[in-house]
Parts: structure tokens; sequence; C-alpha cells
């Protein structure tokens, strides 16, 4: 089973990256790009992304729980204001854009893929967690499964 969530995190992240680069932001990116050149270009560009989920994101759960993320709240200070604490979130290209070489790594890998064949990587995923917690199948014939959809290309 861990196995098949790292497989299936690893092509959540991939379908996330894939998404920037097609999008309109990362038309700066191509995969014959230098990292410094990457780090210089495409970097603030993921981290104004990055940004502005982030923002939708906090936006959404206070529209969602405002009586968690309002006056009086249990997250109030003293002073009876809020406390500036981001919804956590695995959305996020860059977590922590100093660190700018593995983003670049995933770009790479991303770019082998279209968004159809990481979308059905991560359906098949699910359907092979479905498959081992049912008791249908045997974990290993399983994975063997989800290995050879991969790199059916």
């Amino acid at each position: 089973m861990q196995l098949l969530v790292a497989v299936a995190n690893q092509l959540r992240k991939l379908i996330l990256i894939r998404e920037f680069m097609d999008g309109p932001h990362g038309g700066v990116w191509h995969a014959d790009m230098a990292f410094q050149r990457f780090r210089q270009e495409v970097m603030p560009r993921i981290q104004d992304h990055d940004a502005a989920l982030k923002a939708l994101e906090n936006k959404w759960a206070e529209a969602l729980m405002p009586e968690i993320h309002g006056e009086g709240s249990p997250k109030a200070n003293k002073k009876g204001n809020r406390r500036k604490k981001g919804v956590k979130t695995d959305l996020l290209i860059a977590p922590n854009p100093k660190n700018a070489y593995p983003v670049y790594l995933m770009m790479k890998k991303a770019e082998l893929f279209s968004k159809k064949e990481l979308r059905d990587g991560y359906t098949g995923t699910l359907e092979a967690d479905r498959a081992i917690k049912s008791g249908a199948h045997q974990p290993r014939q399983v994975l063997e499964w989800v290995v050879l959809q991969l790199t059916r290309n």
C-alpha cells in the first residue's frame, strides 16, 4: 500500500506541474532549459502560481468555515485578532521555493507525459487501491499492473 500511495502522490504532483506548464504561466518552460535560467525565469512564476493558490484556498476555508476563522473563534489571540495561519495544502508546486532543483527535476519528468497519460495513471492507482483493499487480487499483481500501465508508452 505504501508503494501505491507513493506512486499516486508522484502522479498527483506531476499532474499539478503539467497543468502549470500548459497554463499561461508555464509558457517560459522548455525541456532543455538550464537550471540557472529555470531559477531566474520559471521559479518566480511558480511562486506566483503557488501564492495565488494559497490565497484562493484560504478564501475558500474562510467561506466554508467562518466560525473557525472569524472573530471570537478559538484561533483568536487575547486581543481578539485572529491568527494568520494559512490552510495546509499539498497542492503547491514549490512548497520550499529556496530549493528549486527538485522542482526543476519534476518539471523535466512532467514533460515526458501528457495530461491524459498522467490522469489515466492516477485513475489506475485509484482502481489498484480499490482492488487491493477489496481483496479481489493479490497486491503484487496489482502493483505490477500499475507499473505496466504507467510504462506502456
